[in-house]
């Protein structure tokens, strides 16, 4: 929470995204901005979430900006530092200086770089478009 200061947004490029499984967390507190890209690799976590390894000179992975609500900033960073493992070193916080303001962006931690190999990589780097292929595969695809 403590990177909040120095980021103006908030990059999201999995489930939190519009339509996906932790969106609701952002409903009401946070106003989408636009859709946008960082650079990185984005890999499957048990086909449960993505986990981002940044990488400058790597392929765009796809999210979306939202502009936290200065009344619910605080608590809605403490809920997303919850959700994305802070303490478990899961996903660790990272700002990404931008023209239009610092990103914040959970980055993955060292608790989950075991899942950063190439057969768990999302070609592509969109995780909405990777889990609608899933879905359409069915419970064994």
């Amino acid at each position: 929470m403590a990177l909040w200061h120095r980021a103006a947004l908030l990059f999201v490029y999995g489930t939190l995204r519009y339509g996906q499984s932790n969106h609701g967390l952002l409903r009401g507190r946070a106003d989408w901005v636009r859709e946008a890209t960082c650079r990185g690799y984005l890999y499957s976590v048990e086909d449960r979430y993505p986990a981002l390894a940044l990488d400058e000179a790597a392929p765009p992975v796809v999210g979306e900006l939202y502009s936290p609500h200065p009344a619910t900033r605080a608590v809605l960073m403490i809920d997303l530092d919850r959700l994305e493992g802070i303490e478990e070193q899961h996903y660790r916080p990272v700002v990404l200086e931008r023209p239009d303001g610092g990103w914040l962006v959970y980055a993955v931690g060292p608790g989950l770089e075991s899942y950063c190999c190439p057969d768990r990589r999302i070609v592509g780097g969109d995780w909405c478009r990777y889990r609608a292929g899933r879905d359409r595969l069915g419970p064994n695809g």
